[in-house]
């Protein structure tokens, strides 16, 4: 029996070339939510912290688990996508070489239709797995770090700014005061 595929070579490596390309758009976006995911839960909690500090060590702790658990499910998610969309790229520059596409002279004189890959695959994953790690170090400075004292809270520090003008004002006022009396003895 002859194969399925024998003389529709250029169908065939059409619908896997749509296949792949497909796949790595919406990997692309399924990456860009689980990043975006993180941060926004990242944002959400922080901002809780800072309005409602922890003061038992136990509830900091249980904070800091959930977050790097968090942060190892988005690493986790973010590396098995990255290893399937090298399969997909592999996939897609064979199907590119099947074709003639990254061949010298092929279509082109003296040069191939698809250019040289200029960028590292590994950029992109990279910098989300520091931007996660950087996230989760920062997070657990606002959960460790030390709560604001009442005096720099908005209220206390409006009250210390009155005083401090009411102050100033008051010095202001003596020295007018004292002026005055000066040019009042003067004109004596």
């Amino acid at each position: 029996m002859e194969p399925v595929y024998k003389g529709k070579e250029f169908e065939a490596l059409k619908l896997r070339y749509e296949d792949q390309v497909e796949f790595l758009r919406s990997n692309s976006v399924f990456n860009f939510r689980v990043l975006s995911g993180f941060f926004a839960i990242q944002i959400l909690i922080g901002g809780w912290i800072l309005k409602y500090p922890a003061i038992n060590m136990c509830y900091k702790i249980g904070l800091m688990i959930i977050d790097v658990a968090m942060g190892i499910i988005s690493i986790i998610f973010l590396t098995n996508l990255f290893h399937r969309r090298k399969e997909a790229i592999d996939t897609v520059r064979n199907i590119n070489e099947a074709l003639g596409l990254t061949v010298k002279d092929a279509y082109l004189d003296c040069k191939p239709i698809n250019a040289e890959i200029a960028t590292s695959r590994w950029t992109w994953f990279i910098s989300y797995i520091i931007c996660i790690l950087v996230s989760i170090i920062g997070f657990l400075v606002i959960l460790f770090g030390s709560p604001m004292p009442a005096s720099n809270s908005k209220s206390g520090a409006m009250e210390e700014r009155m005083t401090k003008i009411e102050s100033r004002l008051n010095d202001f006022e003596l020295k007018q005061n004292k002026s005055d009396s000066l040019s009042e003895a003067k004109k004596k």
